[in-house]
């Protein structure tokens, strides 16, 4: 038998329970969700008359209520045969429990998707399959995030902060670590090809270096409505195939004795280096961390010299601890990198890659200026971490400050391939001094920038310097025209270097006045397929009423949706390295339906391929929680699960991000 459950009293419980039948089970699947909207609309009746202060109800067989009813501090969630109950918020002592969310159809599916329906084996809870469905109630919370009213506008001008960095070492050190250590391989459980990233679908310009997208997440207005905005990019396929004759300096970080496998890692780099050396370079090795740090120039740079110095270098530090700082040595590799010939080279063939392995600490602002100050002077900074220790933050804010990349290496495997692609990064680039100016339109109201903020006066002051010094640099090397003085009016991002193949968005929370003028943006670039100054533009205007989706406005959504699993996949990971695997599970159930919910005002994506996967993916990380038991006792499964976890929140982000 089933129950209707309802709203609790302050006592924490149940204010009545009353049978419901099972006869629907014999109901033909498709008619199951019209059956249960009107056992549900009968019992609300039914019970209404009865009380005037009654809750919204959910249908679950009782065999789950006690699961139910015995976490209500925290609020709870459980799937039954023929419906989601979830129970979200938390209870105080004084506070009623808070309810909200949805009863679904007879499989536990939400359209086409399969939601799974959870069964009980062994007196444990966890899902199996699902199928098709129809939603009850969606939540308030969601309802507050359409809401136009209440909002803190804030202003559609100045300069915002850019978030496409290429590379993300913390995702490929993530992945590594969960293809090394597969545990659950009963499961078949590999979150390395369960989590893939929406598609995005930017078509790459068949000439020019970027292409421009402006869309919205509606395609029509019928009234004030809050919605989102999307700026997406595009790098042209098109770039050198070759690279340039480096300046180059690789800053090996030995302010602290690495561990055995950081240090064959440091040694395979060297390594890579040296034999990535091409007539017309300029290599110099520098060692953090050791008197006289500069241990190798160009003239000598060859295997065996670098090999001993590098030995040298980690017997000195073993013997007499570290004798220099991080600062120091970049000094150094900016003046060598910096020299006579710097002047001369091509844009991009100025190069400083720092390889570490420890935490940068204090240094990390001072070093900041070093790298901007050398950005300046068209000497780009890419930094590659190595192995679990590497500070990988305070690595990240330095590439971004030197216009550069970020690397992650954990094996020696690795390590060639990254010198390589670093070397020649260059020749991938398409476009330089990127500058976007997005302007909304006259009613038009701007609530947030998603991932970014404002900058404010010290850190527009360098932007502009990094925006005029690509200028000028690229118009003497390459001869194209500096076209760089003024600001712009409107919201600016300066982006110094974007790649070929890249895809980047830009997503804008918005409310519009109406149907009518939405946004405009332009970008201009230096574009280094066809050595020229080249602008891209694109509009956005929504006419009133009411139309279907387009694959750029349900690409929107997606990325929107995709911001949000990535944030509560990331709580959970969170709450598990927390040691609260019971939030955790109840995150995941909240995170279903989200999905769900989205479904419900979206029904375009009932049938949709990786919204499946995703929901999928859920399903899994349910069941393994459901026997948490079991990976408890085991902390290197525990482990393995928060890893997991993290990844998959990072893959869901949209790129660039």
């Amino acid at each position: 038998m089933g129950v209707v459950f309802e709203s609790m009293n302050k006592d924490n419980r149940p204010k009545e329970f009353s049978d419901s039948t099972k006869y629907y089970r014999l109901i033909p699947l498709i008619a199951a969700p019209l059956i249960a909207l009107l056992i549900l609309g009968l019992f609300a009746i039914g019970v209404k008359e009865n009380s005037s202060s009654l809750g919204d109800l959910y249908v679950v067989p009782d065999r789950y209520a006690n699961f139910i009813a015995e976490s209500p501090k925290y609020g709870s969630a459980a799937v039954g045969q023929r419906g989601l109950l979830a129970v979200l918020g938390s209870k105080g002592p004084d506070d009623e429990i808070f309810f909200g969310g949805s009863t679904v159809g007879d499989s536990g599916g939400f359209g086409g998707l399969g939601l799974p329906e959870f069964k009980e084996e062994s007196g444990v809870i966890h899902g199996t399959g699902g199928g098709r469905g129809k939603m009850i109630k969606p939540q308030e919370g969601y309802a507050r995030e359409k809401s136009v009213s209440h909002q803190n506008f804030i202003p559609a001008k100045g300069y915002f902060r850019n978030t496409y960095l290429p590379g993300d070492p913390e995702l490929e050190s993530l992945r590594r670590s969960l293809e090394q250590n597969n545990y659950f391989k009963d499961e078949k459980f590999s979150l390395a090809k369960a989590v893939i990233p929406y598609r995005q679908p930017f078509d790459a310009p068949e000439s020019e270096g970027l292409a421009v997208y402006l869309s919205a997440d509606h395609t029509a207005l019928e009234g004030p409505t809050r919605m989102t905005v999307q700026v997406g990019l595009k790098g042209s396929e098109r770039h050198a195939r070759r690279r340039a004759s480096l300046n180059a300096a690789l800053v090996v970080d030995l302010r602290q004795v690495p561990e055995e496998n950081e240090r064959r890692i440091l040694w395979s780099l060297v390594d890579a280096m040296a034999a990535d050396l091409q007539a017309g370079d300029r290599f110099y090795l520098i060692l953090a961390g050791t008197k006289d740090c500069l241990r190798v120039k160009p003239a000598d740079f060859n295997q065996m010299i670098i090999r001993r110095s590098l030995a040298d270098g980690l017997e000195q530090i073993e013997r007499s601890g570290s004798q220099g700082n991080l600062l120091t040595a970049l000094y150094i590799a900016y003046r060598a990198v910096g020299g006579e010939a710097a002047n001369d080279a091509p844009i991009g063939a100025n190069l400083v890659v720092i390889a570490s392995a420890a935490d940068l600490g204090a240094e990390l602002e001072p070093l900041q200026m070093r790298v901007h100050q050398g950005s300046l002077k068209g000497i780009t900074l890419t930094t590659i971490g190595v192995g679990r220790e590497a500070d990988i933050e305070a690595l990240r804010a330095l590439a971004m400050a030197g216009q550069g990349r970020r690397r992650f290496v954990d094996n020696t495997k690795k390590a060639q391939r990254t010198i390589e692609e670093e070397l020649s990064a260059s020749g991938r680039v398409v476009a330089r001094a990127v500058r976007l100016r997005i302007r909304l339109a006259k009613g038009v109201r701007l609530v947030r920038v998603l991932g970014s903020d404002s900058l404010n006066a010290g850190q527009i002051t360098r932007v502009r310097e990094v925006e005029q010094a690509v200028d000028l640099r690229v118009s003497n090397t390459l001869g194209i025209e500096a076209d760089r003085t003024d600001d712009e009016d409107g919201i600016q991002i300066v982006i110094p270097a974007y790649y070929a193949g890249d895809d980047h968005v830009i997503l804008l929370d918005i409310v519009a006045s109406g149907p009518g003028k939405i946004a405009e943006v332009r970008v201009r670039y230096k574009d280094l397929v066809n050595l020229s100054n080249a602008i891209s533009r694109a509009s956005l205007s929504l006419p009133a009423g009411r139309r279907q989706s387009n694959p750029l406005s349900s690409n929107v959504c997606k990325n929107v949706l995709a911001i949000r699993i990535a944030g509560d996949l990331l709580a959970i990971s969170r709450q598990l390295e927390g040691h609260n695997p019971d939030h955790a599970q109840m995150s995941i159930i909240k995170s279903l339906e989200r999905i769900a919910l989205f479904v419900e005002g979206h029904p375009e994506f009932a049938d949709d391929p990786e919204l499946a996967r995703d929901i999928n993916m859920l399903t899994q990380y349910h069941d393994l929680f459901s026997r948490k038991p079991e990976w408890l006792r085991d902390q290197e499964a525990h482990d393995h699960l928060i890893n997991s976890l993290a990844y998959a929140g990072r893959v869901k982000l949209p790129p660039g991000r």
